[in-house]
């Protein structure tokens, strides 16, 4: 069963806890989507965000069996933050990623779908990837939903 919690001690921030269920990364998916709408993101932008939170999902489902899929959305400053991350260890290779790892080809097609992205392991071996991106308006007025670059 998946929850979805606003977090009491980080006001701007969702939580979502899931049970290692690929089928169930489209309730991540839903949840981004309309978050992102409301801050105020194009669809395009949103599209970009269910792309790459999905991929880190998929990533730490098969790095991490069996785990509980956490995915926490920060949000403000017409920002979007999300941290992924599984609560076992990864197998193999504790978040190192090869030149042969598919979780190369994942972090790559995180890192060009959002503005940042930071990856970090634990001392008991959990990867969270954490990645953040803009709305185009938020960038040209300081606020969701305002025109974007060039679009005054």
């Amino acid at each position: 069963m998946a929850t979805v919690r606003p977090d009491p001690h980080s006001p701007g921030t969702v939580t979502l806890a899931l049970p290692a269920d690929p089928r169930l990364i489209r309730v991540v998916r839903l949840a981004v989507s309309g978050l992102a709408a409301e801050l105020g993101f194009n669809l395009d932008e949103i599209e970009d965000l269910k792309l790459a939170i999905g991929e880190a999902c998929t990533d730490r489902l098969e790095h991490a069996p069996g785990a509980t899929l956490t995915v926490r959305l920060s949000y403000g400053d017409g920002e979007l933050t999300a941290e992924v991350a599984g609560d076992g260890p990864d197998v193999g290779g504790a978040g190192e990623v090869g030149e042969d790892d598919p979780s190369g080809f994942a972090l790559a097609l995180v890192e060009a779908l959002t503005d940042r992205v930071e990856r970090e392991v634990d001392g008991a071996g959990i990867t969270v990837l954490r990645m953040t991106k803009s709305a185009a308006g938020a960038l040209a007025d300081g606020g969701p939903g305002g025109p974007g670059p060039g679009m005054e």
